[in-house]
């Protein structure tokens, strides 16, 4: 494990069609003690600043988008 991280992230979902901000925090598995590849996990917080009124629609229903939502995500990386 190389350690935790926090940092601010703006997403845009769904080519404009849906936008959020906030914060997330991860951390990144390194595969061995040597290696330049790893494993990275994140999750967070965001607040919901746009959604298109007809993707919210059928997305959502008449219950509409929710105000807060909460990314999460995984992948591998390169330590350059």
């Amino acid at each position: 494990m190389t350690g935790w991280y926090i940092c601010t992230n703006f997403k845009d979902g769904g080519f404009g069609l849906m936008q959020s901000v906030g914060p997330e925090g991860g951390v990144v598995f390194r595969l061995g003690k040597k290696e330049k590849f790893g494993i990275m996990l994140q999750s967070g917080v965001h607040a919901l600043t746009y959604v298109d009124s007809s993707f919210e629609e059928s997305y959502w229903g008449s219950d509409g988008a929710p105000s807060v939502l909460i990314p999460i995500g995984f992948g591998f990386t390169v330590a350059l």
